[in-house]
């Protein structure tokens, strides 16, 4: 029998991680919010009463570290949102985006393949992944588009 059944937004403190996380409340679903114990969960303000909120560093344990942080949670579905996001700061501390990113990432893997039946993941990217647009803007990214990244972000991702 699953225990605890519930959706797991990761980066959830985020811009982008807080307004998915107030959306899938309106759906109905039981969100566990996920950021790093430094994060400022600010954007979370209006519906903290409403999710678990968890604090944990996907980069800096391990998947059984992270799946003990779990408390024996299962997740149907995972958005993951986390990681380093600045294009800029990236040229300057090029290692630590490349490693918080991509071991965040397989760490939360790990974590998630130890539960009984691994949840659909989302792994959300970034068109910083596809490189510079076509001449001109306007034309939008196809995602069946080549990648071509220009920053050690968009590598990360």
């Amino acid at each position: 029998m699953k225990r605890n059944v519930s959706v797991l937004v990761t980066g959830a403190a985020g811009f982008g991680g807080s307004h998915l996380v107030e959306h899938l409340l309106e759906q109905g679903e039981h969100v566990v919010a996920l950021d790093h114990p430094q994060a400022r969960p600010e954007h979370l303000a209006a519906v903290r009463d409403r999710i678990e909120y968890l604090s944990c560093d996907l980069a800096g344990g391990d998947a059984e570290a992270i799946r003990a942080d779990f408390g024996g949670r299962e997740f149907t579905a995972v958005y993951h949102l986390a990681g380093l996001a600045s294009v800029r700061r990236s040229f300057g501390e090029m290692r630590r985006t490349l490693e918080v990113n991509a071991l965040a990432t397989l760490n939360l893997l790990g974590a998630l393949l130890r539960q009984g039946t691994p949840p659909r993941l989302l792994l959300v990217g970034s068109a910083e992944q596809y490189g510079i647009g076509p001449e001109g803007g306007g034309a939008g990214l196809n995602e069946d588009a080549a990648q071509q990244p220009v920053s050690p972000y968009a590598l990360s991702k």
